[in-house]
């Protein structure tokens, strides 16, 4: 069957930059999504060009949604308003904000009734900012499947299950009581 693989990179597109999150399946099927909360704290708004579409695409079963590092801090554009079963954040986030890292994950996973993958950048940039890493799977009640060691650089692995995610929801049914509002 293979694997799928994800990640984001940077990509020029009809003259703008974009920070872009690529998930590609064993057959060869790209799906994009183009970073929408730009860090205006490290400048991203002055050489990067905003998303404005959410994506939810389907892999194996499973509702994915996939976001890139800031994206994160924003509950209202995490909205589990689709039914995904996954959410997926590739990050840059530093040590000194490894806290927030790991508790926005976990809101995350708890406010959306989901599992959340999340990569983060692990090591010392060339600008001397260490990243620790705590890269991790967390199941819809908040608790890590799977995770690296602060500054452990591996490969994490953990299995998530939809009957069990399918059973949660239904069990404890938070979603269909949320606000109603729409994105402009």
């Amino acid at each position: 069957m293979g694997f799928a693989i994800c990640g984001s990179i940077i990509v020029e597109d009809d003259g703008k930059y974009y920070n872009r999150f690529i998930f590609v399946t064993p057959q060869g099927k790209m799906h994009t999504y183009n970073k929408r909360h730009l860090f205006t704290y490290a400048d991203e708004n002055k050489f990067y060009t905003s998303g404005n579409k959410q994506l939810i695409f389907n892999y194996l079963g499973w509702r994915i949604m996939p976001q890139i590092c800031y994206d994160v801090r924003f509950p209202v554009w995490s909205r589990n308003k689709e039914k995904y079963d996954l959410l997926i954040n590739v990050a840059n986030f530093p040590a000194e904000r490894r806290d927030a890292w790991t508790t926005l994950l976990k809101a995350r996973a708890i406010e959306n009734q989901c599992y959340v993958a999340a990569a983060n950048r692990v090591g010392t940039s060339g600008m001397g900012i260490y990243y620790s890493g705590d890269s991790m799977i967390i199941d819809a009640h908040g608790q890590a499947i799977a995770a690296a060691l602060p500054g452990q650089d591996r490969i994490i692995v953990g299995t998530i299950y939809m009957d069990k995610l399918l059973q949660f929801r239904k069990d404890f049914p938070v979603l269909p009581n949320a606000d109603a509002f729409n994105l402009l």
